[in-house]
C-alpha cells in the first residue's frame, strides 16, 4: 500500500503536467547594457495558483522586487537606465504588477520616476505606432495590458513570439 500511494504522489504531478510546480521558469528576462545585472520575471504554478516573482540578480546577489498570485503573464518589459531598472508586466487576473530598483544600492526608486523612459522603450522595442498610441489613449501601458475578451492584441501576440514560443 505505502509503494502505491508513493507512486501516486510521484505520478500525478507528471501526469497532469504539474511536474513544475515547485520550479520556476524564466518567461521573461532583461540584460543590463553595462553587463552583470539581470532581471527576471519568473513564473510557477499548476491548476489555479499561479505565482510570477520579479527578480533582479547581480552577482551572487537575488533579490524579489515584485510579486503576484493567480497572474498569468501576457506582457512583460524591463528598461534600464544606469544601474537602475523599472518593470512593467501584465499578469492578467492579478493586474499589473510594476517595480523599480537602483541595482547599486538595492534600494526600491518611485516608479512615477521610472515610467516616462519605461514606456518610452516599450514604444521603441515594440515600434507602438502613433495610431496604436492613440486607440488608447496616449498610454503605451493600456496598450500593453491584455483586457481578457479573447482577442489577444498585437503586444501579447509580439511578446510570445519574442519571449514565450522562443524556450
Amino acid at each position: 500500500m505505502k509503494r502505491l500511494l508513493r507512486w501516486f504522489c510521484i505520478s500525478i504531478p507528471f501526469l497532469t503536467g504539474c511536474a513544475g510546480v515547485l520550479l520556476w521558469t524564466t518567461a521573461y528576462e532583461s540584460a543590463a547594457p553595462t553587463g552583470g545585472a539581470r532581471l527576471s520575471v519568473e513564473i510557477k504554478g499548476c491548476f489555479a495558483d499561479c505565482a510570477v516573482r520579479v527578480m533582479v540578480r547581480d552577482g551572487w546577489s537575488s533579490t524579489e522586487i515584485a510579486h503576484g498570485n493567480d497572474c498569468i503573464v501576457q506582457f512583460a518589459h524591463a528598461a534600464w537606465s544606469g544601474t537602475r531598472v523599472a518593470v512593467f508586466v501584465d499578469g492578467s487576473y492579478c493586474g499589473p504588477i510594476l517595480a523599480a530598483v537602483d541595482v547599486e544600492s538595492g534600494k526600491p526608486i518611485d516608479y512615477e520616476t521610472a515610467k516616462a523612459w519605461l514606456a518610452q522603450s516599450i514604444i521603441e522595442s515594440y515600434a507602438v505606432s502613433p495610431d496604436e498610441m492613440k486607440a488608447f489613449g496616449g498610454d503605451v501601458f493600456k496598450w500593453a495590458t491584455y483586457p481578457g475578451d479573447g482577442r489577444l492584441r498585437r503586444s501579447t501576440v509580439e511578446f510570445r513570439r519574442r519571449h514565450v514560443d522562443k524556450q
